[in-house]
Parts: structure tokens; C-alpha cells; sequence
């Protein structure tokens, strides 16, 4: 089904999907997850309006926890979003919780079910910030924004920084849900946060950099923290990528390219090279080690790049 809603994954599974990233800060709003079920609504221009499990297109006749039948009471009003967005297409993507959706939590003792947006998708583009222009009365919320962070995802330790504090906020959530708290004067527990990319112009993209930090009771599988930063290469590799991606093998380089001004619109150039180097002066050790040179090359590549970024800004000689 087109405009499928995707799987969000932990934050382990998600950093060692993207942490062969070359220079890449990905820009995220932080916002409560909610346990409910995952839905969605497709309008266009021309009215057409779905709303959608995660994997159907409902009608009143066959609905899903009678999300159909709520939204469509507001469906001319959310078409009026597209008009004020100027777009061809928009799909609200959010979580449809409260009583009888789940069981736990605070959110399941509210009232009714409500639908609470945390992503949409408009002509083909994703966002995770600043969504909806109207507020629609006491059914459509949007969730809110805890923070705004940036993951450097060549750089291990800024990596561990920002996971560190995501399991300080998930541990607030042990409790009480501050949010549901705040917003409807329930006690009670949350199901953690979600990392939503601020804007990506791929939904694939989008969904493979989004990330969710549970607490304990949520957690299917057993981990010690919400949040862990999974090692997507043995330590031999980062061991191996220290010893042979050197400065003075990337001064070597730069002579024999004949660079004389530094520019990042070298680095596949100055990458390829060194690669090239590397395997040439590595035999030896690589026939020892039970790694073969492309999963290596995943620690070596951040490493020359973060060097050369640093040759390009002028910070070694």
C-alpha cells in the first residue's frame, strides 16, 4: 500500500543502519511516544481523504478502533490544511491511543480516543517539526516538541553523548508521562520518547533515521538502557582504522594528487587514494584478521574524512 506507515526502530538498530554515514548531522525533534496504534490520513487536492491502519485503508464499515469514524467528522477541516500548506498531497502520520487500545500507560485513561500527530508527508517530502495549522478541537492533537538535537553520525563519542541524555528523559517517563500529565491531569506512565528527523526529502530516509527510546515495561527486548549505542563494527576494525588512516598517509596524498588547495570536493578523490594505500600496506595484517577490508572500511572512511574536513578548515598543516 502506497503511503504505508513504516516500522520505527530502537536507537541501537537505527545507528548501526546509518553510522557508515559519511559527514552527516541529522536534525531531530525529540517527542513523547504514546502506546497506541500507529494510523495515518491521505488528502489531496482533489478531496480525496483516507484514513488508514498501519497497513489498510479504512471506511466506517471496516474501521480500526473506530479511528475512521472520528476523523471523518473532521474531515473538511483537515482538507483545509492542504489549502493553507498551498500542497498536492498531505499524509498525517500519528498514534490513535486511549481506552481500549491499550492497556497500560496514562494515556489509556483518558475519556475517549484521541489522535495524536507526530509526522507528515507532503508532496513526497517527510517532516517532523511544526505540522498541523489548525487545532481541531478536543480529538487531533499534535505532539509536542521535548527538544531539538542534532547526531553527528561520524563522531562515536557526540554519538554516546546524545544517548546518554535520551536515557535521562526516557527515565522521567518510568513514572509518569509529563505530558499526559500536563495535558489531561492523568497519573500514570509513559511508553518513552521518539526521534523524529526534522525534514528529509525521502520517506525511506525519513523512517531509517527515526528512532524510539522505550522504558522497561515497553521494551520487547531486554536491554539495561532505553537507548545503547550498538558497535556496528568489531573493535579490531577501529583499532585497525587508527593505525593505518593516519595524518602523515594523508599529507602523503595530498602530495601525490598534487592538491595544493584543499577542498571538500576532493574527498572521493582523496578517499579513494587512500583506500588504495591502505589495502597495498595492509596485506599482511588482513590476512590475520577475521574482518574482511569493506566491513573495515566502514571505521577507516569517518576517519579520513573527519581528517580531512580538518586539512580543508585549516586546523592541522
Amino acid at each position: 500500500m502506497k503511503n504505508e506507515m513504516k516500522s520505527i526502530t530502537n536507537f541501537a538498530s537505527m545507528y548501526s543502519y546509518n553510522s557508515g554515514e559519511l559527514d552527516r548531522v541529522v536534525e531531530y525533534v525529540y517527542k513523547p511516544k504514546l502506546h497506541g496504534t500507529n494510523v495515518s490520513i491521505l488528502m489531496d487536492k482533489d478531496g480525496k481523504f483516507e484514513c488508514r491502519s498501519k497497513n489498510r485503508v479504512l471506511s466506517i464499515n471496516n474501521d480500526h478502533m473506530e479511528f475512521c469514524q472520528m476523523m471523518e467528522k473532521h474531515r473538511e477541516s483537515l482538507l483545509e490544511e492542504l489549502k493553507h500548506k498551498d500542497q498536492q498531497t498531505i499524509t498525517l502520520f500519528g498514534e490513535w491511543a486511549g481506552p481500549g487500545v491499550q492497556r497500560s500507560d496514562a494515556v489509556s485513561k483518558m475519556d475517549k480516543k484521541r489522535l495524536f500527530i507526530f509526522s507528515m508527508e507532503s508532496n513526497g517530502m517527510f517532516y517532523g517539526d511544526k505540522i498541523l495549522y489548525n487545532q481541531y478541537g478536543d480529538d487531533i492533537y499534535e505532539l509536542p516538541i521535548l527538544d531539538r538535537r542534532k547526531i553527528n553520525f561520524y563522531h562515536r563519542a557526540d554519538v554516546q553523548a546524545e544517548v546518554d541524555l535520551i536515557n535521562k528523559i526516557v527515565d522521567t517517563y518510568e513514572v509518569e508521562d509529563p505530558y499526559i500529565k500536563g495535558m489531561f491531569k492523568l497519573e500514570g506512565s509513559g511508553e518513552g520518547i521518539v526521534g523524529a528527523p526534522i525534514f528529509m526529502e525521502d520517506r525511506n530516509e525519513w523512517f531509517s533515521h527515526a528512532f524510539k527510546a522505550k522504558t522497561e515495561a515497553h521494551r520487547v527486548k531486554k536491554t539495561n538502557l532505553p537507548a545503547a549505542v550498538r558497535e556496528p563494527l568489531p573493535q579490531e576494525a577501529f583499532e585497525f582504522a587508527e593505525t593505518y588512516a593516519t595524518l602523515p598517509r594523508l599529507k602523503q596524498c595530498i602530495t601525490e594528487l598534487s592538491i595544493e588547495t584543499p577542498s571538500m570536493k576532493d574527498t572521493a578523490n582523496v578517499l579513494q587514494w587512500m583506500h588504495t594505500d591502505i589495502v597495498k600496506e595492509s596485506v599482511e595484517d588482513l590476512k590475520q584478521m577475521n574482518v574482511g577490508y569493506k566491513t573495515i572500511s566502514k571505521a577507516i572512511n569517518p576517519r579520513i574524512v573527519e581528517m580531512w574536513k580538518n586539512v580543508v578548515q585549516g586546523k592541522v598543516n
